[in-house]
């Protein structure tokens, strides 16, 4: 019973106070560069921010990211417009969920539903 309890809230995380009130949200690289940090928004409404909190992201302040060397070079690109990290992931996440075209389309062709029921 308490296991079932600690798998149903490890998302569960506090949003943290700071002094603008603003919190930036934090993705990490899987495909592209392994584990590399990257800001995903800055968020200014709490609410919002505890969302990204529920649905696994890490949330921080400006300060706690100050002080890991990592989250601040991701913090120094977000202000910078740099968000190449994110798009480059964003891309390869779609190329690993999209199906071969070429045998999807092999499929779909000869299909006796779109040749009108003749089989060649």
């Amino acid at each position: 019973m308490v296991e079932h309890l600690i798998e149903m809230t490890r998302h569960l995380k506090a949003v943290p106070d700071s002094r603008d009130g603003a919190a930036y949200v934090i993705g990490r690289s899987i495909h592209v560069e392994p584990g590399t940090p990257y800001v995903i928004a800055r968020c200014v409404d709490r609410v919002v921010a505890s969302i990204f909190a529920l649905a696994g992201q890490e949330v921080m302040t400006r300060d706690e990211m100050r002080r890991d060397p990592s989250l601040k070079e991701a913090l120094e690109a977000w202000e910078a417009g740099d968000d190449s990290v994110f798009r480059k992931e964003r891309k390869a996440r779609a190329a690993f969920a999209r199906p071969a075209r070429t045998e999807l389309a092999r499929e779909v062709r000869w299909h006796p539903s779109r040749t009108g029921g003749v089989q060649t």
